[in-house]
């Protein structure tokens, strides 16, 4: 549900559906990364993304498939998601 609601506009509507900008907070996926979660530092050419990773106590610059990544949210921002889908304003 978190995953959907990440890809929603303010209004509950489904405006992307992989969300990366630079600065966000990210989880790897898929491949010899996954579950680690870092920062997007940069998108890069041909659908990847360079990432800021914690690894043992030392931000690690990780080159990893755009595919393999998803934003993460806060609590405060999936609450406020689920309030708007279920309430909209008219």
């Amino acid at each position: 549900m978190e995953e959907l609601l990440g890809c929603c506009d303010p209004d509950g509507c489904i405006e992307n559906l992989s969300p990366l900008s630079e600065g966000d907070e990210a989880q790897v996926r898929d491949g010899p990364l996954a579950s680690f979660t870092g920062k997007i530092e940069k998108l890069a050419p041909n659908e990847r993304a360079w990432l800021l990773i914690d690894i043992m106590g030392k931000a690690t610059r990780s080159l990893v498939r755009s595919d393999d990544v998803r934003r993460r949210i806060s609590n405060d921002q999936s609450e406020t998601r689920q309030n708007q889908l279920l309430c909209p304003e008219a």
